[in-house]
């Protein structure tokens, strides 16, 4: 929870495990099994409680809490429209129970999914506005402003198809969850 390093991770011994590290002192750690491979892991300040991605090999399977003391993934709700999600691309709104993250098919494009915690019902996916390679990252939900607001990495390869070099610019953004629609 609040003060905590939350995230998973593969020990060659012992398989998938679940850390929990307090930030304040990391000799108070735990490390639990856990059977699925929670993406995009996210924690409620207000309701305490902890928001993954379900994952199997191949597909994203649900929106799933997470008890950190067992490692027990709970289902919420399906997400039978995620292929793929992009690393490090999920926020939390604790002020109105949303969790966000970037996914989609690996056909069909990314998309901004809005996905309700209580019910697990996807609200919103529009089409992320991307060209090329250019996309969100590190998402982040101000709840005192009530916005949410990404990095927006613009890529351009300033060297060619035979000697790519790529130029990165990185804005600060106002993510509209609605439309995908973003400002400076």
């Amino acid at each position: 929870g609040a003060g905590r390093y939350i995230y998973w991770g593969v020990n060659q011994t012992t398989g998938s495990l679940l850390y929990n590290v307090n930030v304040a002192d990391q000799n108070d750690q735990m490390a639990v099994p856990i059977g699925s491979r929670p993406l995009e892991i996210e924690f409620d300040l207000q309701t305490n409680q902890t928001y993954g991605l379900m994952s199997s090999t191949t597909t994203v399977n649900a929106l799933a809490s997470v008890d950190l003391s067992t490692g027990t993934m709970t289902p919420i709700g399906s997400l039978p429209t995620v292929d793929v999600v992009s690393v490090g691309s999920s926020a939390i709104d604790s002020n109105n129970g949303r969790y966000f993250f970037i996914g989609g098919t690996i056909s069909g494009g990314l998309r901004l999914i809005t996905v309700d915690v209580a019910t697990g019902n996807i609200l919103h996916d529009p089409v992320v506005q991307t060209t090329g390679i250019d996309n969100f990252h590190f998402m982040q939900y101000d709840v005192v402003s009530d916005k949410l607001y990404a990095l927006w990495s613009d890529i351009e390869n300033t060297g060619g198809s035979s000697f790519p070099q790529y130029d990165v610019d990185l804005f600060l953004v106002e993510v509209d969850p609605v439309t995908g629609s973003f400002t400076p």
